[in-house]
């Protein structure tokens, strides 16, 4: 991202500096197209860094939208007044949790599966999305605290669930991520998974409510099109992927879902304290996805 290029002809609009270029797509369903100008970061660091050099240059019109990530757990958030973040890890999740995900569910699950699945187990689909990705999400963290050196990036949390109880096992999960990894086990699998299965369900446990939070979206996504493919979507699920429920969820956002949103008042609440400096439409943009009509 070239800084050098704010300093141009468009230095008489607002700038909202975002991490990726998809992030660009959704949040210029909400810019004010006059009054701002959406740029992308490439990157989580060098949006931040864009940020700094502006402020230390003295310009007072823009914002930094980032993800929360690790922020939300160790309570690391930046300073900088010119930071805002998603209300969950990401912006994916933010979404999902703003209403999107309970209209992709009800839009690919089987008719009749949903109810069926409260019935028998006594929770609704999201309350299980939510028990299976947090629960990766909890295991993530204990490994990059303890600096473990195993990955879950290929790990997709629903190959750990039980099809008939829809519960995730913990143990099965800290198996599966020390099964994938490239590097040497510190110590035996038996007691790395273990302290894995301990660490994870202390977290969760001191999370309570708030277990959500652990919750990534890309987890939820591939979580969600796994679910949907093997246990209760239509016959259309067959061959659904990660990448389909991530593109149906930027298609499927409405205006309303996103004023609900502490990021739409913590972007409120900048422009309030920045007059005359604008980011936000009034409305949503002609060009939108499918806003109210979901």
């Amino acid at each position: 991202m070239a800084v050098n290029g704010y300093r141009s002809a468009d230095r008489a609009k607002a700038f909202l500096i975002v991490e990726g270029s998809q992030d660009c797509n959704v949040y210029r369903l909400f810019a004010c197209p006059t009054r701002c100008a959406v740029q992308w970061g490439y990157g989580r660091a060098n949006a931040l860094d864009a940020g700094r050099l502006l402020d230390r240059d003295g310009f007072v019109g823009f914002v930094v939208a980032m993800d929360q990530d690790h922020w939300i757990i160790d309570n690391s958030h930046p300073k900088d007044s010119f930071v805002v973040w998603t209300d969950g890890r990401d912006l994916e999740s933010t979404l999902l949790f703003a209403g999107v995900a309970d209209r992709i569910i009800a839009n690919f699950a089987h008719p009749g599966s949903l109810d069926e699945i409260k019935r028998e187990t006594g929770k609704t689909v999201m309350d299980h999305l939510v028990d299976w990705c947090s629960t990766l999400g909890a295991m993530r963290w204990v490994i990059v605290r303890g600096r473990m050196f195993l990955s879950c990036k290929e790990i997709d949390a629903f190959g750990s669930v039980d099809r008939e109880s829809l519960e995730i096992s913990v143990e099965r999960l800290a198996y599966a991520i020390i099964d994938a990894s490239d590097h040497p086990l510190r110590g035996s699998r038996q007691s790395l998974a273990k302290r894995l299965v301990f660490e994870t369900k202390q977290l969760l446990a001191k999370a309570g409510q708030q277990r959500w939070l652990y919750c990534s979206g890309h987890d939820l996504c591939r979580a969600l099109a796994s679910g949907l493919r093997e246990d209760f979507g239509r016959d259309l699920c067959e061959g659904l992927t990660a990448e389909v429920i991530e593109a149906s969820v930027r298609s499927a956002y409405a205006w309303s879902d996103f004023e609900r949103t502490d990021l739409h008042h913590r972007i409120r609440a900048w422009e309030g304290g920045n007059a005359p400096w604008r980011v936000l439409a009034d409305r949503p943009n002609p060009v939108s996805l499918n806003q109210e009509a979901q």
